[in-house]
């Protein structure tokens, strides 16, 4: 990315607790992605950074972060689409506009984030009632008597949080429309729903893939597998906080073995990033990475990294957001 200049001695390894590592540097990553955002939207919009996780399992978990930091996100790679939770708020407002009367459903309506309740404010809200969401539930329910399938999505999706995060909303809206729109209930969509969730949950790493189209700009969360091929201008490595023998992505073939393998995969998301590259480190890590706790990266790319510090890895350590950046004229081309 041509017009930056950074510092001397830019410090771009993160220095973690051991145990929560994760957790933290999505926290601090999280940071650094706003202040970059708004320092350098030119260069560093939402979709030119990206979240390497080592599984599905840990990219939820990122996905949590982010959204109390408030970032826009896309993961790029679920377990399967009707896994994801746009599915589940969908299939929890379809079956309370089949069954209106259940309080249970009601519940679990107002605490997915089309409505966005938290379970502590949900006995007031129950208590108090809200007029504007029973009208528009009604207007829903004539939608669906009706089975005015069209305008009953395009009201959820103007009317509610969806707004905020369409595309998903969309994709799920679209799917049942064109498959099960024509002569059906909305019980009986709600029932389509859940079995295409149920089909759709054990899909693995290599699952489905979202429609990219027309989506607003995200910070991408992939695994490293998903993102062969991929270039980012930013590139934030949440693995490596556990070592090989507590790697469950792996099986029982020799530790050898297994190191080459995450070797290549670390390879993979190292080679991501086009201009900035964030990597976590711990300081209480056993000796060659292998341990339960901390940064395996310590033991994977530890060598490396003390090289390209020349061997004072404590000086690069740095907080998101410490550095101070320059802009810089742009050479003219060569013509």
């Amino acid at each position: 990315v041509k017009g930056f200049r950074y510092p001397d001695g830019e410090k771009a390894v993160e220095l973690l607790e051991a145990g929560n590592g994760l957790t933290q540097f999505i926290e601090n990553a999280a940071n650094e992605m706003i202040r970059l955002h708004k320092e350098w939207n030119q260069y560093m919009g939402w979709e030119k950074m990206c979240v390497l996780v080592r599984s599905n399992d840990d990219g939820h978990l990122v996905q949590q972060e982010l959204r109390k930091k408030n970032v826009p996100f896309r993961f790029y790679h679920e377990r399967g689409f009707f896994a994801a939770e746009e599915a589940e708020s969908v299939l929890a407002l379809l079956d309370y506009l089949s069954m209106p009367r259940s309080m249970g459903n009601l519940s679990a309506l107002l605490l997915t984030p089309l409505f966005g309740f938290k379970p502590e404010e949900l006995d007031k809200r129950l208590e108090d009632g809200d007029a504007a969401f029973d009208g528009l539930c009604e207007r829903w329910r004539n939608y669906a008597d009706k089975r005015d399938w069209i305008r009953l999505f395009e009201s959820i999706m103007c009317e509610t949080e969806a707004v905020v995060n369409p595309a998903g909303y969309r994709q799920v809206f679209d799917q049942l429309l064109i498959d099960y729109g024509r002569s059906t209930t909305v019980a009986e969509l709600a029932d389509a729903l859940r079995a295409l969730r149920s089909g759709d949950a054990f899909v693995g790493e290599n699952g489905s893939v979202r429609n990219k189209a027309s989506e607003v700009p995200a910070v991408q969360i992939m695994t490293m597998h998903a993102a062969k091929g991929l270039e980012f201008n930013a590139v934030f490595v949440a693995a490596g906080f556990s070592g090989l023998s507590n790697d469950r992505s792996m099986d029982d073939r020799p530790l050898q073995e297994k190191a080459m393998e995450v070797c290549r995969l670390f390879y993979v998301a190292l080679t991501r990033a086009a201009f900035k590259l964030y990597l976590p480190w711990s300081r209480n890590v056993p000796d060659g990475g292998l341990g339960k706790r901390g940064s395996a990266l310590r033991g994977y790319l530890g060598d490396g990294i003390r090289t390209l510090c020349n061997g004072d890895v404590a000086s690069w350590m740095r907080d998101p957001g410490e550095q101070q950046l320059e802009p810089v004229p742009l050479p003219a081309p060569d013509l």
